[in-house]
Order: structure tokens, then sequence, then C-alpha cells
């Protein structure tokens, strides 16, 4: 609720005060930083939730990903690509749909096109975040 009202501080000051902190809490907040445009803020909660050893799930890589595409930081992406395929959650069109966006955004097209033709399941996020991708290659036209 701090968080979708832009409230991130008093977020955080509660996630601190929350005795146990779960997937969930630490999606709110990874989630809440990166819509205040705090993206090393929200890496860092990622970070967080990895070290004290949650099991992350496909809207915490989702989050991560969403970050680094924002930043254009394709190092760290495909890292979390790695971290997405070791914790078994590579083949979710879901994540398929976010790394596409991802690498896209980090002005990898093709590796987007490549994760897209060699993805056995596909949505129509899937295609409309390739083509999203693909339209960036295209220069504008004056009309």
């Amino acid at each position: 609720m701090y968080c979708k009202c832009g409230e991130i501080n008093s977020a955080r000051q509660m996630f601190d005060r929350m005795p146990k902190h779960n997937v969930i809490s630490y999606n709110s907040l990874l989630s809440g930083y990166s819509q205040m445009g705090l993206f090393v803020k929200a890496m860092e909660v990622f970070n967080e939730a990895r070290v004290v050893g949650l099991k992350l799930d496909k809207f915490t890589f989702a989050g991560a990903l969403n970050l680094c595409g924002q930043i254009g930081d394709l190092l760290l992406g495909k890292l979390i690509h790695g971290l997405v395929i070791v914790s078994g959650l590579g083949d979710k069109v879901f994540l398929t749909n976010s790394l596409i966006d991802m690498y896209s955004k980090c002005g990898q097209v093709n590796r987007a096109a490549l994760l897209f033709e060699c993805s056995n399941d596909l949505d129509e996020v899937s295609w409309n975040s390739l083509i999203a991708g693909l339209l960036e290659l295209v220069p504008m036209r004056k009309w």
C-alpha cells in the first residue's frame, strides 16, 4: 500500500520492522523502488533477497530484468538470465517475455529474437515485446 501511494520511505520502514520477510514482501519493495525510479535501491533489494536465501519467484526475476532494461545494464541482465535458468524457471513464458524485453531495451534485439525463436511457449506478449524491440531499429519517418 505504501509503495503504491509513492511512500517508499514508509514502505521501507514497515519492511524493516517486519519480524519475518518473504518473497512477496521483497517483491513489493523491489517494485516500489522501481516505480519511483530508484533503480539502484531496487537492485539492492533483489540482491538482499538472494543473500538471505529466499526462493525467488518469477515476479522477483521479472522485476530485476525490468530494472536491467530500464538502466541498459546488459551484463547484469545476462547474469540474471543465468539465475532464471538455474532456478528452473527458464521455460516460463512470463520470464521469456521479460527477457525479450530486457534484451531489446539493452540494444540486443538479435538476442531477443534468438530467445523468441528458441522458445517453446510464446503468447501475445512475446510477439508484442519482440515487435517493440524490432521497431526500435526502424528510423522514425516524418510525415
